[in-house]
C-alpha cells in the first residue's frame, strides 16, 4: 500500500472543464491525473438530487443514499416533525470559537454504515484527517473515528472543529489560525489568470450574480468584507481553494500523514468552485478562471507531497460531488 492516499473533491467540478481547459492545464496539476492517471470516463451518480452531502457520502461510501441515510444537505424528519441538517448534531459544542456556535456543532451521527476512511483505519490503523471549507465536506468523508475532521467558518476566519472529534484544536491548526491567512485576502483583487481572449462565453452573461459588496459581475473582482460574516466572500473566489491547499500542507506536516508504515488517509474537499459556479454560472468567465487557479494549486500541493514523502508513495484520487 502506499504511504498516504489523498482522496480530493472537488466541489460542482463538471466533466467537460477537463476537455474544455485541458490545454491551459499544467503537467503537474490536474494533467498529473488526466494524463497519467486511471481516468474513469463513464463514472456516475446512480441517485437524485445529486448535490454536496449525499455525494460526499456516497463517494467515500460507495454506498447509495437510500443506504447511508444522507438523502439531501437538508431534509424534514417526519418521526420528530424538525428539519434535519446532514451533519448537524445539538449534543456536541464547537471547538475553536465559543463553544455554543452553531458551526461547530456538527458530527457524522447521521451517517450510517462505514467509509473507506473507517476501514482503513479498521485495516492498517490508518491515522485519517479530513478538511474542507463546508463542514459537510470535512465531517462525511472523515468516516466515523479520524485522527481529525476540520472546517471552516467565516466570521472569525478560522478552521474548527467539534468535541465529537476532541476538545480542543491540535497544535499545528491553532498555529494556522494564528497566521490569519483570511485576513491577508481582504481586499485582495482576482484578475484572469490568463489573457480574456483564452476564455469562452461573455464575461457578463444573463443571469450571472455578483460577490458579496460588488455591484458588478464581471473582472476585476475585489474580496470586500461583509458586516456579518466577514469572510464569506473570499469563499466564492480562487483564494478559499488556495486556503484550503495551505491547510493541506499543514495537515501533513502536523499530523506527520505519510510518514509511517501504514496508508495514511488525507481527505480534501474543495468548496470554492461551488461557490463561484452558484453566482457566475457554470459557463462564466469566473467558473472557468477558478478552475485553471485550481489547477496551479494542485500543481503546488503535488510538488509539496512530491518533496515531503514522493509521488511514488502517494495515492492521489480525484471526483466531484455533482456538477
Amino acid at each position: 500500500p502506499p504511504k498516504l492516499v489523498v482522496a480530493m473533491v472537488v466541489d460542482q467540478l463538471r466533466y467537460d472543464y477537463l476537455d474544455r481547459l485541458h490545454h491551459h492545464f499544467t503537467d503537474k496539476g490536474l494533467r498529473l491525473l488526466t494524463d497519467q492517471g486511471a481516468f474513469m470516463t463513464f463514472a456516475q451518480y446512480d441517485y437524485s438530487p445529486t448535490i454536496t452531502a449525499p455525494g460526499h457520502a456516497s463517494f467515500f461510501s460507495g454506498s447509495s443514499p437510500m443506504m447511508h441515510g444522507i438523502i439531501g444537505n437538508d431534509w424534514f424528519d417526519k418521526r420528530t416533525g424538525n428539519s434535519v441538517y446532514c451533519v448537524g448534531d445539538e449534543s456536541v459544542t464547537s471547538v475553536g470559537i465559543d463553544p455554543e456556535h452553531k458551526d461547530g456543532k456538527m458530527s457524522p451521527r447521521n451517517f450510517i454504515g462505514a467509509t473507506v476512511a473507517d476501514q482503513m483505519r479498521l485495516r492498517w490503523d490508518s491515522k485519517v484527517v479530513a478538511i474542507s471549507i463546508k463542514d459537510r465536506g470535512a465531517v462525511l468523508p472523515g468516516g466515523k473515528k479520524p485522527a481529525g475532521a476540520f472546517w471552516f467558518e467565516s466570521f472569525q476566519g478560522r478552521f474548527i472543529t467539534s468535541s465529537y472529534y476532541m476538545q480542543e484544536l491540535p497544535a499545528w491548526v491553532t498555529a494556522f489560525n494564528d497566521r490569519q491567512l483570511p485576513e491577508s485576502y481582504i481586499g485582495k483583487t482576482w484578475e484572469r489568470l490568463l489573457d480574456e481572449k483564452e476564455y469562452m462565453g461573455q464575461d457578463d452573461a444573463p443571469g450571472e450574480s455578483v460577490l458579496m459588496g460588488e455591484d458588478k459581475n464581471t473582472f476585476p473582482h475585489t474580496v470586500f468584507r461583509p458586516e456579518k460574516e466577514p469572510y464569506e466572500a473570499l469563499l466564492s473566489t480562487p483564494f478559499g481553494n488556495e486556503l484550503l491547499a495551505e491547510f493541506a500542507k499543514a495537515a501533513v506536516e502536523g499530523e506527520k500523514l505519510g510518514q509511517g508504515d501504514r496508508p495514511d488517509l488525507l481527505c480534501v474537499s474543495f468548496s470554492s468552485n461551488d461557490y463561484c459556479g452558484h453566482r457566475f454560472g457554470p459557463y462564466s468567465h469566473e467558473a472557468q478562471d477558478i478552475t485553471l487557479r485550481l489547477d496551479r494549486q494542485l500543481n503546488g500541493l503535488f510538488t509539496f507531497l512530491d518533496e515531503k514523502i514522493g509521488l511514488e508513495n502517494v495515492a492521489i484520487v480525484l471526483t466531484a460531488d455533482h456538477g
